[in-house]
């Protein structure tokens, strides 16, 4: 296990940093793109600022990243696979009444960089499938955080309601999206955004 820092969001250290992992590891195969660097503003008080950072965070340096990580895939003539976590609020708008009173929202920022999360892998696919490199998107649905679960009280009865299995995803469920598209097993799907939602987007 190789464990590296790297400042979220510091464009400038994406060269360094992917330069670093090809001279300890001696290869790179697989990128997961797992970052957000946003507040948590609700619609009525979101700035220009907090869509600005949530889009550096969670857009750009997945772009910069991605592209540096196919560059040192192309030079090598290797193949690849390339993961950006997106999620459904990237594909279908939240419930305001699941939000309604309570101290957690849904920003309006976190949508509009998740959307954008599963254009940018389409077009990145479309584009670099030439180099046999594979790019997709996992888009996972109702996974609060412990502090949101315990935290937020009458909130989570409030998604269970909307998610046809009828309970929230547990962390471990997003492993064999993971395992599908950064393996063999998946070497035939690219520019797909995987739902990984318990039927949320279903309805």
């Amino acid at each position: 296990l190789l464990c590296l820092g790297s400042s979220q969001g510091d464009a400038d250290t994406i060269p360094g940093f992917v330069t670093d992992v090809v001279e300890r590891m001696g290869k790179i195969d697989v990128l997961v793109n797992n970052a957000y660097g946003g507040t948590a503003p609700d619609i009525d008080n979101a700035t220009a600022e907090d869509f600005n950072q949530s889009y550096h965070v969670g857009v750009t340096t997945y772009f910069l990243l991605a592209r540096d990580v196919m560059l040192h895939l192309r030079e090598n003539q290797r193949p690849g696979s390339i993961i950006n976590i997106a999620s459904m609020y990237g594909v279908v708008a939240s419930y305001p009444s699941a939000y309604e009173g309570l101290s957690a929202n849904s920003p309006p920022s976190y949508h509009a960089l998740k959307g954008g999360v599963v254009h940018l892998t389409r077009h990145l696919a479309a584009y670099w499938a030439e180099y046999n490199i594979r790019v997709n998107a996992i888009a996972p649905g109702p996974f609060p955080k412990p502090e949101v679960r315990d935290g937020v009280e009458g909130f989570i009865p409030r998604l269970e309601e909307k998610v046809p299995l009828g309970r929230m995803g547990r962390p471990e469920e997003l492993k064999g999206a993971v395992v599908l598209l950064a393996s063999d097993a998946g070497s035939y799907i690219t520019g797909q955004n995987l739902l990984v939602d318990g039927g949320w987007t279903a309805w």
